[in-house]
């Protein structure tokens, strides 16, 4: 594991109480957000870290202290998925031309 890959994973909390924001932990190791994302992205999928990332008023990243957090952490990662998923289907299989005819409407 990388220096700065292990920076990043020693500021992620367990417990779901108080999950570390990108923004303070990109401050923390002097890098932007996006590098951290990706860190993290590289933390779950190349050295299986069991990392939720929470939205909302409370945000962040926090590894599961229990099942408990893990079900409930997964539960919002399935959601985004499950959009994220009925976005692609739709720029997949819609027309490329229809769509103007909003704009046509519109004027």
């Amino acid at each position: 594991m990388e220096r700065l890959e292990m920076q990043v994973l020693g500021l992620i909390p367990t417990g779901r109480q108080r999950p570390k924001p990108a923004k303070e932990i990109a401050q923390a190791v002097s890098i932007s957000e996006r590098s951290v994302m990706d860190i993290i992205s590289r933390l779950i999928s190349k050295y299986r870290v069991p990392i939720i990332g929470e939205r909302g008023d409370n945000h962040g990243y926090y590894i599961p202290a229990d099942e408990t957090e893990r079900l409930e952490g997964l539960q919002a990662l399935r959601n985004q998925t499950t959009e994220q998923t009925n976005r692609l289907n739709v720029v997949i299989y819609c027309s490329l031309t229809e769509w103007r005819t909003l704009l046509e409407s519109e004027g």
